[in-house]
């Protein structure tokens, strides 16, 4: 929705508070100032933060903010705050992050965050805090932290690249400079023009995702040796189309950048024995050290090592101290806290990444015996040699590849007396290495069979021994490949979990008023304020109900009703249902009125239908008055669309505990029936039919609309989902909320002035149901293009998620994407006090 569609007494507070809203997603703590929504007063030109002299630089802020294009269209700027690397309290904090629609909230977060000690920093391209959110780019920019400031500010000369924009001394080790595009481009283009850059000028590899943060200008870099301010130089103004940037940056394909020897490891064995220590630093050395600029390379790196030896310690600190990021001390506070994982899954994990940058094996042919080093086995007593010896076994380091692991506790099965092999440790090397071969071969059953008959013969072995070495071998290939997976996916979903929903992104047609009445009553609550949001999601749709859908596709008849279902799940006491019953009560606030209603519309209908009698019958039969519903809380299949049929607009179907969603179908038929069937059905809006042998019962509605709610614990859900398969995608079709939700404290000595949350809902709800039946569509140009990049990213994931149930969810994702986009335009129109909503979003 556009300012300009707004009533002019509005105009100015949607400018001010919510421009480019629509198109940003948004993620925030509860505790960040953005929340105290304050309209701007005067600019200042400088704050200086409390109990520290630490100057902000308002004027250096907003002309940062001015050459990346921010103030001339208004938009919200994402923002940032990190300890700085040295600061003991960073292990323990992720940081925070907030976002800005106006240059004094800006200030404000900023003050706050540096009066932390924390370092402030913006999302370039703005659009969101994750990539997934981001669709435009705005700059592209690189950073030389390894080299001396006065050849990164002018090493854009000696690269034949055109004068920056701007470049920012960020008070520390770096020169930022930016090449800030004339107009915006689209993310995919600027991806490859971003990493084409970065290895074009050989800058660090790790700033080329699109919601990449860098320091923010009139703020200050504060470290243990100090407060430096971090200020904009060299300011040029000149802006760049994507073609002249493209045409003078070189593609990866165009260029051969220096490529270094691969570094090889001297092995101290003795008795022809390699050990797992010895495997570990042949592939330490050879790890490319940019891996530790990435947080989340450097501590997989470090954990491995501990897994595979305690010694390796000194190892990862020196490898690590390559680094610019490198800090000394912080490799062993990290290690203490490392958990030992399965060494051989670890070694072989090391030994993956260090193939992929170039390593070579320092080990000879005859070096053949492999020793595996564990940190639960001792070596100087009898019980650890024996369990050594046990865990010995034989590698051939020239034919290790990305799928071939070191073995360490699979043994070769023992022969018996009619059996014989080499005891030579290269006969076993070399079977291994044919087990590895054929498990990559990916051979029909009968093929696998005889190539373990060959074996057999070819080694004197039973069939059955080569089989089973074979299994063990593929089994420890898939632990490692699950494990790199779930590695992969805990990072993202840590990641996931500290992003917050922020009211404000989402409702701005009011100013902000609904979203600041929102995050106040979930601060005095307190509770998430995702709870209250997740709540009044299904309860505005049920007002709008039938009345709206939008075509996202009509060619391929892709269209979506407004119909939601949402679950909170939290602990037994972290105020689930009050948040609800908050969301909730305007709509039964409604039902009373409109069963008051009801009463009196009886009484009418029973006096004209005694006049209808005494007058002999001769006028129409008088009609009997229908009870308005707007919610239900029970109830079988067969009552529901009945009051449906009543009310075809529809209503919300609110079950306090969520169990009762799923519990309580066919209750009226001994657990009998086909309830599952007809609430997917109606989770699309069709028509519900129930047919019956009695003629006079039989229902249909052509079109329906019922949104549901509820909240329940984590051990009931999870009992509820057993394996979460999901085959018929009954879970897939609820929203599930699991915010964190702060310590239920009560603070009685502060301000406690009464809600007008309920006042806000109740007109809102009306307004809601006083719009006309409608189709809406998307505009065409940016709307689309912005759209057609999120579903289509939601496509890609569905194709190369594994897990069954996640399968099944995300083309559900899709559907709601679809439904939020209808959802939110109409309710912002309702909030700017529009009856009707424009038809195109």
């Amino acid at each position: 929705m556009k300012a300009t569609n707004l009533p002019p007494h509005q105009k100015r507070n949607v400018d001010r508070a919510a421009v480019g809203s629509k198109k940003d997603a948004a993620s925030q703590k509860k505790s960040a100032p953005h929340y105290q929504f304050e309209p701007p007063d005067t600019e200042p030109t400088a704050v200086i933060a409390k109990n520290r002299q630490i100057v902000i630089n308002a004027q250096q802020i907003k002309q940062h903010l001015a050459a990346l294009g921010y103030l001339e269209n208004g938009d919200t700027v994402y923002v940032r705050a990190f300890y700085p690397s040295d600061d003991p309290r960073k292990n323990e904090d992720k940081g925070r992050k907030t976002q800005s629609h106006n240059l004094n909230q800006l200030i404000k977060a900023a003050n706050q965050y540096q009066e932390e000690g924390r370092g402030v920093y913006i999302v370039v391209n703005g659009g969101g805090h994750s990539d997934n959110f981001v669709s435009r780019a705005r700059a592209i920019f690189y950073e030389h932290d390894n080299l001396d400031k006065k050849i990164q500010e002018k090493l854009w000369e000696t690269l034949g690249l055109p004068e920056p924009t701007f470049q920012v001394d960020t008070g520390g080790k770096s020169i930022h400079s930016y090449w800030v595009f004339d107009k915006p481009i689209n993310v995919l283009e600027w991806k490859e023009l971003q990493a084409d850059l970065l290895e074009f000028s050989d800058a660090d590899r790790t700033i080329k995702n699109p919601s990449r943060v860098m320091r923010l200008a009139g703020a200050n870099h504060i470290s243990s040796s100090g407060v430096f301010p971090t200020q904009l130089i060299n300011v040029t103004e000149h802006k760049y189309s994507y073609s002249s940037l493209r045409a003078v940056i070189p593609t990866k394909k165009d260029f051969s950048p220096p490529c270094p020897e691969p570094k090889t490891y001297n092995p101290s064995y003795n008795n022809n024995t390699i050990c797992s220590i010895d495997w570990a630093k042949s592939y330490l050395q050879a790890l490319n050290f940019h891996r530790a600029d990435d947080y989340n390379e450097w501590i997989a790196v470090g954990m491995a090592l501990k897994s595979i030896h305690e010694s390796l310690l000194n190892d990862w600190d020196s490898w690590s101290s390559q680094s610019s990021k490198y800090r000394p001390g912080e490799c062993s506070n990290k290690w203490k806290t490392f958990k030992v994982g399965n060494p051989s899954e670890e070694i072989a994990k090391l030994g993956s990444w260090a193939k992929k940058d170039g390593w070579r094996s320092p080990f000879k042919k005859d070096d053949v015996s492999y020793s595996f080093v564990s940190n639960n086995v001792q070596t100087g007593n009898k019980q650890g040699r024996e369990k050594r010896e046990e865990e010995r076994s034989f590698i051939d380091s020239e034919v290790l590849d990305s799928k071939t692991i070191p073995t360490s506790e699979k043994t070769i099965p023992k022969t018996t007396d009619n059996t014989k092999h080499s005891s030579e440790g290269t006969d076993v090397t070399e079977i291994l290495s044919e087990v590895d071969k054929l498990i990559n071969l990916n051979l029909s059953a009968s093929e696998t069979r005889s190539y373990f008959i060959k074996l057999s013969k070819q080694y004197n072995l039973k069939v059955l021994e080569i089989e089973k070495l074979y299994k063990e071998r593929l089994q420890e290939l898939e632990i490692v490949e699950d494990r790199e997976d779930l590695f992969d996916n805990l990072t993202r979903l840590i990641n996931t979990q500290n992003e917050r929903l922020n009211p404000y992104d989402y409702l701005w047609g009011d100013g902000g008023r609904l979203a600041k009445s929102m995050v106040d009553i979930a601060s005095a609550m307190p509770t998430a304020v995702e709870f209250l949001f997740s709540t009044f999601i299904p309860t505005a749709a049920s007002c709008l109900g039938t009345a709206a859908t939008i075509a996202v596709k009509q060619q391929g008849e892709f269209t979506q009703p407004c119909i939601f279902r949402t679950c909170l799940i939290a602990k037994s006491g972290d105020m689930k249902s009050p948040p609800q019953k908050v969301m909730i009560k305007p709509l039964l606030e409604l039902e009373a009125e409109a069963r008051e209603r009801y009463k009196e519309d009886l009484e009418t209908y029973s006096e004209e239908l005694r006049e209808w009698d005494k007058g002999g019958k001769e006028e129409p039969l008088p009609s009997k008055p229908v009870c308005e519903r707007h919610i239900l809380q029970n109830g079988s299949i067969e009552s529901r669309i009945a009051i449906h049929t009543e009310n075809p607009r529809g209503y919300l179907l609110y079950k306090d505990e969520f169990s009762a969603h799923i519990t309580g179908r066919n209750k009226h038929r001994n657990g009998k029936g086909d309830d599952a069937e007809n609430e997917l059905t109606e989770f699309d809006g069709g028509a519900l039919v129930k047919d019956v042998m009695d003629e006079e019962k039989r229902l249909f509605l052509e079109k329906s609309a019922i949104s549901r709610t509820g909240t329940t614990q984590y051990d009931t859900i999870q009992k509820l989902m057993k394996d979460h398969e999901d085959s018929t995608g009954e879970f897939a079709r609820w929203l599930v909320c699991l915010a964190q939700s702060p310590p239920p404290y009560l603070d009685l000595l502060g301000e406690d002035n009464p809600s007008n949350i309920g006042k806000l809902l109740k007109r809102l709800y009306k307004n809601l149901k006083t719009m006309p039946d409608k189709q809406y569509f998307l505009e065409a140009g940016e709307t689309r293009l912005i759209y057609q990049h999120y579903h289509n990213y939601l496509v890609d994931l569905a194709y190369s998620e594994k897990h069954p149930g996640i399968q099944i969810a995300l083309p559900k994702l899709r559907s709601y994407f679809a439904r939020f986009c209808l959802l939110l335009h109409c309710v912002n129109q309702a909030l700017a006090g529009f009856i009707s909503a424009p038809s195109k979003l």
